[in-house]
């Protein structure tokens, strides 16, 4: 009788974990172009480091924690060629850097970068104080630190931070295509912590919001009555709880195969 009695105290005094919300900050370096750094040794690597670099900041309330963030900028190519620029991005607090270098393209002009879902910050900070820095290089034209050949467009780097008071309902991770057949795929992923997921999917290109949305349960699921030779687009997320759910994945994709022949 007494086991019985404890653990109905314990069902009754048991505190309901909130998860918060997450949200965004962004900061947009205006200071001025940043200038590229000449690597005559060919394609630069994440071990080479620009001179050229300064710092943006983006401040966040102490003790929030980061969930990713998304980069944005453009570089322009004057009298040499976009194919010759470089950059990478790194979180100063800690020397994080993005795991590889983004090459340009075409023989000149602007191009432009826009990265999502960037790893290199998270984690709580419990400063709130977060510096990033942008290397940006060039194969090809001068010496040293250059703003002729190959910039950073003044006004263009632009860094969105996704952020919250702990706990939150973070986001899940690797969203895959286990197989496919003509009327419907299984799909799965690595949860950020919840045993319940949603799935939103529709015809390819589809605006997120507008496709059809269902519940899932653990890592993997099976999504039923597609229609065959059909692209279809996926996005996933965690649901911890009523009215508590994380941001969605990045969207994946998947072509259903055709009708087979009986």
């Amino acid at each position: 009788m007494k086991k019985l009695l404890l653990s109905i105290a314990i069902g009754v005094f048991m505190p309901m974990v909130v998860f918060a919300q997450i949200t965004t900050t962004s900061a947009t370096y205006t200071t001025q172009s940043i200038p590229t750094l000449i690597n005559f040794g060919g394609p630069p690597t994440t071990t080479v480091n620009s001179t050229c670099i300064d710092t943006l900041t983006v401040t966040i309330p102490a003790g929030d924690q980061v969930v990713y963030l998304d980069v944005e900028y453009d570089m322009t190519a004057t009298g040499a060629f976009g194919f010759q620029q470089y950059s990478y991005m790194e979180f100063f607090n800690n020397g994080t850097k993005e795991p590889q270098v983004y090459q340009g393209n075409g023989f000149g002009g602007t191009v432009s970068y826009n990265r999502t879902q960037v790893n290199i910050a998270n984690g709580v900070s419990a400063s709130g104080v977060l510096k990033f820095g942008l290397h940006a290089f060039r194969t090809a034209n001068g010496v040293g630190c250059d703003s002729v050949f190959q910039k950073v467009d003044q006004g263009t780097w632009k860094v969105t931070v996704y952020h919250g008071t702990p706990p939150l309902c973070l986001p899940p991770s690797g969203p895959m295509v286990d197989w496919v057949l003509s009327n419907s795929a299984q799909v799965s992923w690595t949860s950020g912590g919840a045993a319940n997921a949603r799935i939103e999917y529709g015809a390819t290109g589809f605006a997120p919001g507008s496709g059809t949305v269902i519940s899932a349960t653990g890592n993997s699921h099976v999504i039923t009555g597609l229609t065959p030779s059909t692209t279809y687009d996926f996005y996933i997320q965690d649901s911890c709880g009523v009215g508590s759910t994380s941001l969605w994945t990045s969207v994946e994709s998947f072509t259903t195969l055709c009708t087979p022949e009986t």
